[in-house]
């Protein structure tokens, strides 16, 4: 019997190449800004607040979440400006003249060599603080090595896929990391004594704004969407959806912050190096369901760390791909593996990993806060001048060009003298000629009218025979050729105004006194021969 199963062709690469490319959502979005914020920085946030802003850590983190969204705001807008960019694009575009790419490329490096060293040294940090976590809490007999070796290529697993893999581990992430860190920041305000967290404002404003700064470098990795924004999609509001993925991590953090201060006080928060592990542990469930909660919060806070890990490592990979103009970014992060071990093992102990992070987090600031601001001027700059000279292109087709005479051709209101007299030449030759349709020459009928005796000597008018003389001469001199003129008619261009030629001038024009010699010799011969017949 025959299968009824319909065999599919199997899709080939070009088709696969054909197809639409992959469009982030806002809410995915949100979700990877989130999962990349949520990592090491919340066990060590609370020590760190305290130092700087002291009881007022908790206010220095809301201000710091801030501060970080209107970073995010120039980002968001860098990227609905340059649709389907990343900041390697535009950034080449911004700041090199037209059609000379390899300017910007030599302009721009600068600043792409910061985001480089930034992820660079963020993973390999965040890969370390790992390790030095699992191996002091839980792992205690395995090597530091093995732990963040498996980290790593873990990571690395997830890198060598396509972005919409990446968007989507993180989309299904987030739930569980957002959850059980809620529920244990609120678990730990058990044993909290608000008297820990007064007075407030007791330090200089410099010294808290200062704090507030440095707080903002624990919202990191929001700069992550300068890559990943050239995937997501340019319909709705998406700084909206995207500031969530800052607000979450904000709630979570000024929680985290405000529980420490409330059950540790300041002066001891500041000589722990975990602070929000030793939260956990003094959290009590009720019905000691859990005994030992750090285990359950390290499970959810592990699957922080690897979406972090992930999307930085993707991010660096995808920025050096497009700096090189590779096809295809699995290469690039294979040969980054070993680099980010390399990295990850230089601090000989934890008190230099503090301080290699601190250095990799001014960095950070400035890939976050001053490049893009810097690109976005730049990119404002660049619409207006281009406004500006469509405008005035605009106005160059609107207004007529004066038209160049030719060779042959005078100025328009500098005619020649010449022209005008032909002009009136025309006209005389054109009644003349209406006159020379209906009547007859002179010579004709002055010898028919003469025959018959019909018609008296003083009727015949002088006009009328100087009239046909005029017409005979015309007639001769339109068959002259243009170039062999008669001595009466002078060239357009040496004739003055108002000189017309005996010949040429019209019958209504011409006084009567003013004929020619051969015309009054032609009417005293006609006068003679009347008398005679």
């Amino acid at each position: 019997m025959k299968s009824n199963v319909i065999e599919r062709p199997t899709p080939s690469d070009k088709d696969l190449a054909d197809q639409t490319p992959f469009r982030m959502t806002h809410r995915q979005a949100a979700s990877l800004i989130a999962s990349t914020i949520l990592g090491v920085g919340v066990l060590t946030l609370p020590r760190s607040t305290a130092v700087l802003s002291q009881q007022n850590g908790w206010i220095s983190c809301m201000l710091g979440a801030l501060l970080s969204m209107v970073a995010l705001s120039i980002i968001t807008t860098l990227s609905r400006r340059h649709y389907g960019e990343s900041i390697i694009q535009y950034a080449v575009k911004l700041l090199s003249p037209k059609n000379y790419p390899v300017i910007g490329m030599i302009v721009g490096f600068p600043l792409f060599l910061a985001y480089v060293v930034y992820w660079l040294g963020s993973t390999s940090m965040v890969a370390r603080t790992f390790g030095e976590v699992v191996t002091a809490t839980v792992l205690t007999r395995t090597p530091l090595e093995v732990i963040i070796g498996t980290m790593l290529i873990t990571a690395y697993i997830l890198v060598v896929n396509d972005i919409e893999v990446v968007v989507r581990v993180n989309e299904v992430l987030i739930p569980l990391i957002v959850i059980p860190v809620v529920i244990i920041g609120l678990s730990s305000l058990q044993s909290a004594k608000l008297d820990n967290l007064l007075p407030l404002f007791q330090i200089s404003f410099y010294d808290f704004m200062k704090g507030v700064l440095i707080t903002s470098g624990s919202y990191l990795g929001f700069e992550v969407m300068t890559i990943f924004g050239a995937s997501s999609e340019s319909t709705g509001t998406p700084f909206k959806h995207q500031a969530v993925g800052i607000a979450v991590p904000g709630l979570i953090y000024s929680l985290i912050v405000f529980s420490g201060i409330a059950v540790f006080g300041v002066d001891e928060l500041k000589l722990l190096a975990w602070p929000t592990l030793e939260l956990v542990k003094t959290t009590e469930v009720p019905g000691l369901i859990l005994e030992r909660l750090e285990s359950a919060f390290l499970g959810v806070w592990v699957a922080a760390v690897f979406t972090t890990l992930g999307n930085l490592y993707f991010a660096l990979a995808l920025t050096l791909k497009e700096i090189l103009h590779m096809k295809s970014h699995r290469l690039i992060a294979l040969l980054l593996l070993p680099v980010f071990y390399w990295t990850s093992m230089k601090p000989p102990n934890v008190q230099s990993l503090f301080e290699w992070s601190d250095l990799v987090n001014y960095v950070g600031l400035l890939c976050a806060f001053a490049i893009p601001a810097l690109l976005l001027i730049l990119s404002f700059m660049r619409k207006s001048i281009a406004a500006e000279s469509q405008r005035k292109a605009a106005e160059n087709q609107k207004t007529p060009k004066p038209k160049e005479p030719s060779q042959g051709e005078q100025p328009q209101g500098e005619q020649s003298q010449g022209e005008q007299s032909q002009g009136e030449q025309s006209q005389g030759e054109q009644s003349q000629g209406e006159q020379s349709q209906g009547e007859q020459p002179q010579g004709e009928q002055s010898q028919g009218e003469q025959s018959q005796g019909e018609q008296p000597q003083g009727e015949q008018s002088q006009s009328e025979q100087s009239q046909g003389e005029q017409s005979q001469g015309e007639q001769s001199q339109g068959e002259q050729p243009q170039g062999e003129q008669s001595q009466g008619e002078q060239p357009q261009g040496e004739q003055p105004q108002g000189e017309q030629s005996q010949g040429e001038q019209p019958q209504g024009e011409q006084p009567q006194g003013e004929q020619s010699q051969g015309e009054q010799s032609q009417s005293e011969q006609s006068q003679d021969e009347r008398p005679r017949s």
